[in-house]
């Protein structure tokens, strides 16, 4: 294994659904938030990447990938939940490259790691509206890949 592998996987997760966001707000779960920020917002859950060996030095890692949207109910835009959904349902596509993204030594933003594949299908919960007006639906899927060590 090697130590950046997480790392890299989360980094290019997030740049993958940063990307796709559609001017909506995307923050990484359990990262600082500005004081004022949109009620229109998605959060990214990265869980993993789980690692099981196949073969000495040969590794088979899972990723599961979790969004929440979040929306404001509005009179004048019923369906803005659901589009801003569908906004983040596309982001789940069926594959993620993953490269070295960073500073360190090891780091090399032109260098692909690999490329996650989609290994299940995308399930999308929404919740009940809060009291405050809120609308929220979560978006999830897994991913798999396999690397050598390095």
């Amino acid at each position: 294994m090697n130590k950046n592998w997480t790392r890299w996987i989360s980094t290019s997760i997030y740049k993958h659904y940063d990307d796709r966001r559609d001017g909506i707000e995307l923050y990484l779960e359990g990262t600082p938030r500005p004081k004022t920020q949109s009620v229109n917002r998605f959060e990214l859950r990265i869980d993993g990447p789980d690692i099981a060996m196949i073969t000495s030095g040969y590794f088979e890692l899972f990723v599961e990938i979790n969004l929440l949207v979040q929306t404001s109910k509005t009179e004048t835009d019923p369906y803005k939940q659901v589009k801003n959904t569908g906004i983040g349902q596309i982001a789940f596509t069926a594959a993620i490259p993953i490269y070295k993204y960073g500073n360190g030594v090891d780091d090399n933003r032109t260098i692909q790691l690999g490329c996650l594949q989609l290994d299940s299908e995308i399930i999308t919960t929404p919740f009940l509206a809060t009291p405050e007006g809120l609308l929220y639906t979560t978006i999830e899927g897994t991913y798999k890949m396999y690397l050598e060590e390095q």
